[in-house]
């Protein structure tokens, strides 16, 4: 998976239209909002498998146990082998790199996806848009190159 080279603009741009976006299952939830921003910096939709298919909680994570077999953290880690994305260590993201993020409200299908942006980590948040948490709350972390 490739950036596209005007990346870091698209990523600016994502963050800052989904910044009040209002949380919502198959659209704007735990597991798409990092989705969203890969397709964003690299036009590739790694969500493709399960978008669509769900309006719920119940929904996704029905969804997610049949294409992984568990939750976000092991459809992370399926979509990380099926497009060659390593996983890294979390204190080596870097912008744009795709991160599971454990601890936030609402963590009912076993962490979140979420996006580096610095030293810092975005999280689509169940009040709407997203919110940033630090680094100890990542537990692994994809390389988006």
């Amino acid at each position: 998976m490739m950036r596209l080279p005007d990346w870091p603009d698209r990523l600016a741009n994502f963050l800052a239209d989904s910044r009040h976006e209002p949380f919502e299952w198959g659209r704007h939830d735990c597991c798409l909002f990092g989705a969203n921003g890969v397709r964003a910096i690299a036009e590739i939709d790694v969500a493709a498998p399960f978008r669509g298919r769900y309006r719920t909680a119940i929904g996704a994570a029905r969804v997610l146990r049949r294409f992984a077999g568990g939750g976000v953290a092991e459809a992370a880690r399926e979509i990380g082998r099926r497009l060659d994305c390593p996983e890294i260590d979390p204190r080596l993201a870097q912008r744009g790199d795709v991160a599971l993020v454990t601890g936030v409200p609402g963590d009912a299908l076993g962490g979140a996806l979420g996006l580096c942006i610095g030293g810092r980590f975005a999280v689509a948040a169940l009040a709407g848009g997203w919110g940033a948490v630090p680094l100890g709350q990542v537990a692994a972390a994809w390389a988006v190159r």
